[in-house]
């Protein structure tokens, strides 16, 4: 019969993040997890002789994702400045039913997208979320201790990218492997401000300033596509101006709007136009008859001065 034996915790310490000091851990196997890393204690080790553990991060996970987000950012500025410059095609103008009736159905398209060319050139609310969104990246970010030129992201020197994010990879590279917790923040560091869509961008000065560059720029696309209401009862500002489909400001918006005044007042102005016609074919017909009226009268004068001169 063997004699049964109690077995121990395993016990061990481990510096904290700042290395200022020791803390004491147990565990009841000598496999475990801490912070994402796994250890398992096959011996003793002392104060004396300590077991270092050297941990490298994996950086290229976290770089493809700061690259997918610039790529797609720089897509969105892109889109939008090309809109902002667009010329207008004024030669292209709306087409009548029965224009369209006499082209083909991808003439009518190709003419429909001209016709839209420049109608947004120098719109003031996408002048405004550019604005914003270049601020969103360049102003520090609140007890983060890291710049976005420290992690190597800067503005392009070529003044037509106008605003474009660049990325010195081997710069990120750095700064992730060495300060990685402070680039995360940078970008992520939420606020215990809560978004407010009662205000505008430069209506939250402390929580633009306390939070990172995703959040600035989510909220930053709250505020323009926004779906709920704020307590005016409106939505995002570009849906208020132009709505989204699927939504209820689709047939609800500025534009939609301005386009049903618009038809009142073609309305407006046909009623008119008929009346005036109206107007004036009444007095032809009475133009005519005080003319038949004056011929008769003539024809009259005429008979008479001809029987008078027999």
């Amino acid at each position: 019969m063997t004699d049964a034996v109690t077995g121990q915790n395993a016990k061990f310490k481990i510096k904290t993040p700042n290395n200022s000091s020791f803390v004491e851990v147990q565990r009841e196997t000598n496999t475990f997890t801490i912070d994402g890393i796994t250890y398992t204690l096959n011996g003793l080790a002392s104060e004396e002789n300590p077991v270092k553990f050297t941990v490298n991060v994996d950086s290229k996970p976290v770089i493809d994702k700061i690259k997918e987000f610039v790529n797609k950012y720089n897509e969105i500025i892109d889109k939008i400045n090309k809109k902002l410059s667009e010329k207008r095609a004024y030669s292209y103008q709306p087409l009548t039913d029965d224009q369209k009736k006499e082209m083909k159905e991808d003439e009518i398209k190709m003419w429909e997208e001209k016709a839209k060319e420049g109608l947004l050139k120098g719109d003031s609310i996408l002048q405004n979320m550019i604005f914003n969104l270049r601020q969103a990246f360049f102003q520090s970010v609140k007890d983060v201790g890291i710049s976005l030129q420290e992690v190597g992201l800067s503005t392009s020197s070529d003044y037509t990218q106008k605003g474009k994010i660049i990325i010195d990879e081997a710069k990120l590279k750095t700064a992730l492997e060495t300060r990685g917790q402070d680039v995360i923040n940078l970008f992520v560091k939420t606020s215990t401000i809560a978004y407010d869509p009662n205000k505008t961008y430069s209506g939250r000065e402390d929580r633009n300033a306390e939070i990172g560059i995703f959040q600035r720029i989510k909220d930053i696309l709250e505020d323009n596509i926004r779906t709920t209401r704020n307590s005016s009862g409106k939505k995002g500002l570009l849906l208020e101006k132009a709505g989204i489909k699927g939504d209820f400001t689709e047939f609800n918006n500025l534009l939609s709007k301005e386009l049903q005044e618009k038809d009142r007042l073609i309305d407006e102005l046909n009623k008119k136009l008929a009346e005036k016609e109206d107007k004036y074919y009444r007095d032809f017909a009475k133009l005519e008859a005080a003319m038949q009226k004056f011929n008769d009268q003539a024809n009259w004068l005429y008979s008479q001065i001809g029987a008078m001169n027999k």
